[in-house]
Order: structure tokens, then C-alpha cells, then sequence
């Protein structure tokens, strides 16, 4: 399981995954580092996402996207190792997303609730 909190200020790239540029052997290379959903989806792990309602809008439809595609088709804006600029992963079959938000009012009940 992994889990992740959501927020107004999260990126595609914080969610998804970006360049990251490493150290190697043979100097520096860059690297694709797969974010919290890309690793959940490639591996068949369970995603739980807290606070939901905060994504921004470009996450929601990537996400969206990927789960209609059953694949993920990520762009580099640099060059990765090996020449590539594309990152593309399909969706294990054990992989399962939820998501929680909070209730958009912290209004009290109209009618109390009895135990």
C-alpha cells in the first residue's frame, strides 16, 4: 500500500514522475523517477489517496486518463538514458486505487446521530 496526501499545490510531476538527474559510473545520466501513482500502477500495489478533492485539475485528467487506458504515457522534457523522451508503463492487473476526501462543510448535523 502506498499512500499519498493530496494537495492544491501537487504537480504531474510529484504524482506521476519526473527527470532526475544521478550520478554514475560514466558521469551524470538522467533518470526517470517514478512518482507515488507510476510505481503503484507498474507494480500492482494498492494507492490510497488522502484528501482527494485537493488535486488540481491537469493531475485529475492524467489520472483519469491513465485508468480508462489501463497505460500511462509520461513525456520527458529532457532526454532520459538510453535517448528516450517517453516513459510508457502499463497498468499491472493488481493494481487498485481509493480515495478519501473530507466533507466540503464542517457544518454541524442537522438531526443528531444516536449510537
Amino acid at each position: 500500500l502506498i499512500r499519498f496526501n493530496m494537495s492544491s499545490k501537487i504537480t504531474t510531476s510529484s504524482f506521476f514522475g519526473a527527470p532526475l538527474l544521478r550520478a554514475s559510473s560514466s558521469g551524470m545520466e538522467v533518470i526517470f523517477q517514478e512518482g507515488p501513482f507510476t510505481e503503484a500502477f507498474r507494480h500492482g500495489y494498492w494507492l490510497l489517496i488522502d484528501e482527494f478533492n485537493l488535486a488540481p485539475e491537469g493531475v485529475l485528467n492524467s489520472l483519469e486518463q491513465a485508468l480508462d487506458l489501463g497505460r500511462l504515457s509520461i513525456t520527458s522534457p529532457v532526454e532520459l538514458e538510453g535517448g528516450e523522451r517517453f516513459v510508457e508503463v502499463e497498468q499491472h492487473p493488481q493494481f487498485a486505487v481509493f480515495a478519501t476526501q473530507n466533507p466540503c462543510s464542517r457544518a454541524p448535523l442537522k438531526r443528531p446521530v444516536h449510537g
